[in-house]
């Protein structure tokens, strides 16, 4: 099935194209264009008539809510993949991708990092998902959800059984946050890559997934760099990996846990 790019063609051409019934098309990738609200607003008008549209990558494209909230409404239930990084749809686009999530949906992959969501915005966003069966992968990363943000995360870990890839990548987490993701990770049995990092995990955010990583068993790759731990953080992370036998990657990297921290690595 074809792809089509905007490096090739007008936005006019490419809405022209999908209202002619181009019947292949899977894969549109308009990553970069500058489309704003305008683009985003007459994408939505054309692509609920697609019946092969897969795959919807929209990038860097200056989308507000104005634009994100009828283009998400417009989405239909094909669509396996979106990619809405790197533009600014708010809570009110994220509101707008949880009412998404309550209909019937094939979606896989959610991108949306770096895109001002608030506590609310991914509150109301993850309750929609407790139940979902389709979602494997969530970007949130370099939003600033919060503390209150993460109450939400911990309990969707406890309740999803689908998410494979969770990204809260600089997302203003202390130490607190840290602490209720990590029950949640205590009864997951899905996640599979989590990237904390660029959060303030501390030592005791670190003693507490320490904590979940000796009972956890699906969690492959776990990413805290750049988390103000520190070497007794370190230590309790060590230990825990003594008793955890899934985890293959930790990347712990740009901390300050000195000598005596990574000695702790060394059995």
């Amino acid at each position: 099935m074809p792809t089509v790019s905007a490096v090739r063609l007008r936005l006019d051409d490419i809405c022209r194209l999908l209202c002619n019934g181009n019947s292949d098309l899977s894969h549109l990738d308009l990553t970069g264009y500058g489309i704003g609200d305008d683009g985003a607003k007459a994408l939505g008008s054309v692509i609920q008539l697609q019946s092969t549209l897969i795959s919807l990558s929209l990038g860097y494209n200056l989308i507000s809510p104005a634009g994100a909230v009828p283009l998400i409404e417009s989405v239909n239930n094909i669509v396996h993949s979106i990619d809405l990084r790197c533009n600014s749809i708010g809570d009110e686009g994220a509101f707008a991708l949880s009412k998404l999530f309550m209909k019937e949906n094939k979606i896989q992959h959610l991108a949306i990092q770096n895109n001002y969501i608030g506590p609310s915005g991914v509150t109301v966003l993850v309750s929609s998902l407790g139940d979902n069966a389709t979602l494997q992968s969530l970007d949130l990363g370099t939003n600033n959800i919060g503390d209150e943000g993460a109450l939400a995360i911990g309990k969707l870990l406890k309740t999803n059984n689908s998410l494979k890839v969770l990204n809260l990548w600089s997302n203003d987490l202390t130490e607190a946050g840290i602490q209720v993701i990590s029950y949640g990770l205590k009864e997951n049995f899905s996640v599979e890559v989590l990237n904390l990092g660029s959060n303030s995990v501390g030592d005791a955010g670190a003693a507490s997934l320490a904590e979940a990583l000796e009972q956890n068993s699906s969690l492959r790759s776990l990413h805290v760099t750049n988390a103000l731990i520190r070497e007794d953080g370190a230590k309790d992370l060590a230990r825990a990996l003594i008793h955890n036998r899934s985890l293959t990657v930790l990347d712990i990297m740009h901390n300050l846990i000195g000598y005596k921290g990574a000695e702790g690595f060394c059995w």
